[in-house]
Formats: C-alpha cells, sequence, structure tokens
C-alpha cells in the first residue's frame, strides 16, 4: 500500500489480471448449480420442472456448512500461504475439512433416507423428486469431502485455472443435461445426474489443482474415524422412521431426523474425534450446561 492508502502503481497489473478472471469465475459458480435446471426446463413440464428445483435447493443444503466455514478459512489460507507456513495450512485445511463435512453428515443422512419427507416441505405435489434427489447427493458430497478447493485456488491466484474449471464443469453439465434429462430418456432424474457429475467433476479438478499448486491434501487417517458414527446414526434413523410408518410427515421428518443426528453425534463424540478435540467438546459442553 502506498502512504495515502492507495495500491502501489506495480501492483495495479496484478491486481487487474485477478479481478478479470475473478468476475466471470464467480458468475459460474453460481450457473454451474443450475445450469442442469435451465436445461432441463426447456425439456420437461412445467411440473417437472418446479419439482426439480425443489429437489435441487434441497439437495444444496449440504453445503451449509461448508459455504460458511470456507468464509471463516479463507483469509488464513491467504496468510499462511504468504508467510510460507505450507505445513500449518496443511494441518489446518485437513481440520477444516473434516469437520465440515462431521457437520454435514446429519443433513446428508437425512437426504438420503427421508427424501420424501424433506421435499415435503415444499408441498405433497414435489415428493415425485424423491429419487433425483438422492441421485443428486452423490455428487453434491463430493465437494463438502474436499473441502473449500475453490476458496485455495483463488486465495493463492490460480483465479485463471479456477475459471478454466468452471467453464469445462459448465460445458459437461449442458452437454449431460441435453442427452439425458429429455422426457423420453430420464426426465429430472437425468439433469440430477448431470449436476451430480458436474460438480463432483468440479471438485476432484480443484482438488488435484490444490495438490499441484499449493502442495496440500485434505485426506488423513482421522477422516475414516467418520464412519462408524455416520452408520450409527444411519441406523438409528432408519429404524426410527421404520416404527413411524403412519405418522405425519413432519413428525415423522424432526423424530426420525433428530434420533439420527443425536445417536451421531454422541457416537462422533465417543469414538469419531480425536482425543484433544473429544476434550474440548466435553468442556464447552459442560460449561453450556453450567458445570466446572
Amino acid at each position: 500500500m502506498t502512504d495515502d492508502g492507495g495500491i502501489p502503481e506495480e501492483h495495479t497489473g496484478a491486481l487487474v489480471r485477478f479481478g478479470a478472471l475473478r468476475a466471470p469465475a464467480a458468475l459460474f459458480s453460481h450457473l454451474v448449480f443450475w445450469t442442469d435446471f435451465y436445461v432441463a426446463s426447456s425439456l420437461v413440464s412445467d411440473r417437472a420442472a418446479g419439482i426439480y428445483a425443489a429437489t435441487l435447493q434441497a439437495g444444496q443444503t449440504l453445503f451449509l456448512f461448508l459455504t460458511s466455514l470456507s468464509l471463516m478459512f479463507s483469509p488464513f489460507v491467504a496468510d499462511l500461504h504468504h508467510r510460507g507456513e505450507h505445513d500449518k495450512l496443511d494441518a489446518l485445511y485437513k481440520s477444516v475439512t473434516r469437520w465440515a463435512l462431521a457437520a454435514t453428515i446429519p443433513v446428508l443422512l437425512a437426504l438420503a433416507i427421508l427424501p420424501e419427507q424433506v421435499l415435503r416441505v415444499f408441498g405433497s405435489e414435489f415428493t415425485g423428486g424423491r429419487e433425483a434427489l438422492r441421485i443428486l447427493i452423490f455428487g453434491m458430497v463430493v465437494p463438502v469431502c474436499v473441502g473449500t478447493v475453490g476458496f485455495i485456488l483463488i486465495m493463492v491466484g490460480r483465479t485463471g485455472w479456477d475459471l478454466v474449471v468452471y467453464l469445462t464443469a459448465v460445458g459437461i453439465d449442458v452437454g449431460l443435461a441435453l442427452a439425458l434429462a429429455r422426457p423420453e430418456s430420464l426426465g429430472i432424474r437425468g439433469a440430477a445426474i448431470a449436476q451430480a457429475v458436474t460438480l463432483g467433476f468440479s471438485a476432484l479438478a480443484r482438488l488435484l489443482l490444490v495438490r499441484r499448486f499449493v502442495g496440500i491434501w485434505p485426506f488423513d487417517r482421522y477422516f475414516l474415524r467418520l464412519l462408524p458414527p455416520a452408520a450409527i446414526g444411519a441406523i438409528a434413523m432408519i429404524a426410527t422412521h421404520a416404527v413411524l410408518p403412519g405418522a405425519k410427515w413432519l413428525v415423522d421428518l424432526v423424530v426420525s431426523g433428530g434420533v439420527g443426528a443425536a445417536a451421531y453425534a454422541a457416537a462422533l463424540v465417543a469414538i469419531g474425534l480425536k482425543p484433544g478435540e473429544r476434550r474440548a467438546v466435553l468442556s464447552i459442553a459442560r460449561r453450556l450446561v453450567g458445570r466446572p
């Protein structure tokens, strides 16, 4: 910065290059989530298009925690990368990604096990999207598993590669949706396949770019500790749903989802966390209930 708070002239070109690539990438970052819907809406009936729009919105709840953590994580990426603190950046990336996935698993289980009840939030006529929703979450969980790779590329100045991935992803989405979303083909299930493949490709491509340019990786052996709690939560949710066959959909969603999430959370604390993380969580819990 100059004395008057402005940007030094020698940095202006870099700033322009960064912005010129980042601006269209930001547009495509939103477009990639809806391209298959725009294609499908021109091919299927208005009713089917409405069902798919609700299905997409339900599926995108998987990104709630990832997006929030990404916004908090990004400044640390830029700072640690600038100072050359590679090991700290790698450790932080692993922790943030694992915690984002851990927080998302209850939502993932509800969408997979109770898709009809979830879609009833939009109205009874939207339950026809349950198969498409299950297809969507297979692709949508991939970005959650690899973490904030897009933000990392941006924070380390690789906006050109970020834009290339988005352009390619939109092309894949359009091509697959045109081929699969026709009524005589798979309809909205085909659009869901297009979206799932697109998001999976986009996330994995960025993961490899982050590995190539930054040298960090989100996975370690502690990721495997999330599997048993997820299985326990799924079993609890399925069992509760099975004993509530005649219950109203909202009761089923709240009770089954709540029991599954509680079972998952208990198992996560018991066997899914590192010892230091478990002590921290239990300490916070004791303070919340007023115990020393």
